[in-house]
C-alpha cells in the first residue's frame, strides 16, 4: 500500500539530546493493519538508557552466548559488548579491509549466521570528491570476528540517476541510503527499507528491495521493487517508493518519511517500522519527529502514525528478550531515538479480524484508488498479488 504524507504545521523545538526524554510530548493511539488488525501502540516512560558512542544513523545489534553486540556510527563506527544495555563497554572502531576511503560510511545494519559463524553486514557509503553534494550508495561487507574487522563485498544498493547538483535539502544530491535490513520470518528473502533521494520526485521517499534468502543480500543478487515487481537491479535501478514524499528531495522544502529502522514483532507477528519524518521550509532536515508503521508482508503496510515529537533522527527499537536485538523485539522493547531511550514501546492486540483477507499489492491498491476517483459504478477493487 502507498500512502501519502498527511500535512499540518511545523512546531520549532530547541532540545538536548541527554535530556530531552522527559520534556517531549509522548504519543498513545491505535491502527489497522492492512489485514485488519487493531493495534494498540504507545510510549512508556522507562529510566534512561544511551548507547556508549556518538550515534548518527541506525545501530545495528546482535545477541550470540549471552554478550550483546551493539555497532555505533558517526564519524567511523565504534562496537561495543556486554551482559545488557546498562552494561556496554566500548571496544574501538571497526576496521574494514579494502572498504572505500574516499568518502564515509555508517554500519547501519548487521545479521548474524550461526551456521556460518559470519556476520553480514551493509554500510551507508557516502562519497566524497564530486562536483556538488553527496549521493550516498549501499554496501555489503562480512566479518568472521563479530564485527571488529571487516572484508568488504561491493555495492548493493545505488541509485542510477545522474546527481542534481542544484539540490537544496542540506546533505545530498541524489543516492540510496539511510536503510535497515531484515530477512523476513520465513527466511525466503532478505529486504532492504531504503530512502530513495534520487529519480523522479513520485519515486523519492522509502522504497524496497530484497535479495532470496541463500544470496545472502550480497552484490549483484539484490533487486528494487518497481512498479509491482522485483525486476530492477539493486544498481542504477529505479524503484517504487512505499512511503512517497510530497515534495520530493530537491528542497529548500521537503516533506518525506526517511531513515526507516525495521523488526519483526514476535508479540504482533508483524514487521514494525519507526522512521524519520523531515519537514523543512529552509533546506536544514528539521525533524518533525518519530513515526510507527505495522505490516504483515513488508510490502503492505499501515499508515504511518506519529509516535514522538522531537528533533532527534534515528528511531528504533531494542529487544529486551533473550533473543532480543535491532530486528526481533517482543511486547515491550525498548525505543531509542539519537542513541538515547527513555522509553519502552508497548504493543497491545485489541482485536484481530474474524478471517484474514490476502493483503493486496502496492500497485493493485494505487490503481484502485485512481478507479474509485473516475468510476463510481466499479466492482470491488481487486486483491490480486503484486509480489
Amino acid at each position: 500500500m502507498i500512502w501519502t504524507l498527511p500535512t499540518f504545521g511545523l512546531a520549532t523545538r530547541s532540545l538536548d539530546a541527554l535530556t530531552v526524554a522527559r520534556s517531549e510530548a509522548l504519543r498513545a493511539g491505535s491502527v489497522h493493519l492492512p489485514d485488519g488488525t487493531e493495534v494498540e501502540y504507545r510510549l512508556v516512560e522507562a529510566p534512561t538508557a544511551h548507547f556508549p558512542a556518538p550515534v548518527d544513523s541506525n545501530s545495528p545489534v546482535f545477541r550470540h552466548d549471552g554478550k550483546l553486540t551493539v555497532f555505533n556510527s558517526k564519524n567511523g563506527t565504534e562496537v561495543a559488548t556486554g551482559s545488557s544495555i546498562a552494561t556496554l563497554t566500548s571496544l574501538g572502531p571497526i576496521q574494514c579491509a579494502a572498504c572505500p576511503t574516499s568518502g564515509a560510511l555508517w554500519l547501519e545494519a548487521v545479521w548474524h549466521d550461526l551456521d556460518l559463524a559470519l556476520l553480514y553486514g551493509w554500510f551507508h557509503f557516502e562519497p566524497w570528491g564530486g562536483d556538488c553534494q553527496t549521493a550516498p550508495v549501499i554496501l555489503a561487507a562480512t566479518s568472521r570476528d563479530d564485527g571488529m574487522a571487516w572484508d568488504y563485498q561491493g555495492e548493493v544498493v545505488r541509485n542510477g540517476f545522474p546527481p542534481q547538483c542544484t539540490n537544496q535539502n542540506g546533505f545530498f544530491s541524489g543516492g540510496n541510503g539511510d536503510f535497515s535490513v531484515i530477512p523476513d520470518v520465513q527466511n525466503q528473502y532478505f529486504y532492504f527499507l531504503f530512502t530513495n533521494y534520487a529519480g523522479p520526485p513520485e519515486e523519492q521517499g522509502i522504497a524496497l528491495a530484497r535479495s532470496t534468502f541463500q544470496d545472502r543480500g550480497q552484490p549483484g543478487t539484490v533487486h528494487k521493487y518497481f512498479e509491482g515487481a522485483w525486476g530492477e537491479p539493486g544498481i542504477d535501478g529505479q524503484a517504487t517508493a512505499i512511503f512517497p514524499t510530497t515534495t520530493g528531495w530537491k528542497g529548500p522544502v521537503v516533506d518525506a518519511f526517511w531513515g526507516p529502522s525495521v523488526h519483526w514483532n514476535t508479540y504482533l507477528e508483524a514487521y514494525v517500522v519507526v522512521m524519520n519524518r523531515d519537514h523543512t521550509e529552509v533546506g536544514a532536515w528539521d525533524q518533525d519527529g518519530v513515526y510507527v508503521t505495522f505490516s504483515r508482508d513488508l510490502l503492505n503496510w499501515s499508515e504511518p502514525q506519529s509516535l514522538l515529537a522531537t528533533e532527534l533522527a534515528y528511531p528504533q527499537v531494542v529487544g529486551l528478550d533473550d533473543d532480543g536485538n535491532d530486528l526481533t523485539a517482543g511486547q515491550e522493547p525498548r525505543l531509542f531515538v539519537g542513541g538515547v531511550s527513555s522509553w519502552l514501546m508497548a504493543f497491545e492486540v485489541l482485536q484481530r479480524p474474524p478471517v484474514l483477507q490476502p493483503p493486496q499489492s502496492a500497485v493493485s491498491w494505487h490503481r484502485a484508488q485512481h478507479a474509485s476517483l473516475h468510476s463510481e459504478g466499479r466492482g470491488r477493487r481487486s486483491h490480486e498479488r503484486g509480489q
